[in-house]
């Protein structure tokens, strides 16, 4: 199974409100830094990293009819 890596930026800032943005494969965090733009001053900052499936397509059995 193929799979790809993922990175999640979130911040958390001390209201307890919340943002996230995916960075791209060796992007550092600043390049998600407008996640913050809304957050009150004071965040905390967090990455979560995963690898997940990459879907792939299924092969699916069918019929064709020429209709006349």
């Amino acid at each position: 199974m193929k799979t790809v890596k993922v990175r999640i930026a979130v911040a958390v800032d001390p209201e307890g409100e919340v943002s996230a943005a995916a960075l791209s494969p060796g992007k550092p965090w600043n390049d998600a830094d407008y996640i913050l733009d809304h957050l009150a001053p004071g965040e905390a900052r967090y990455i979560f990293t995963a690898e997940l499936p990459v879907p792939e397509a299924q092969e699916i059995a069918a019929t064709v009819e020429e209709v006349k």
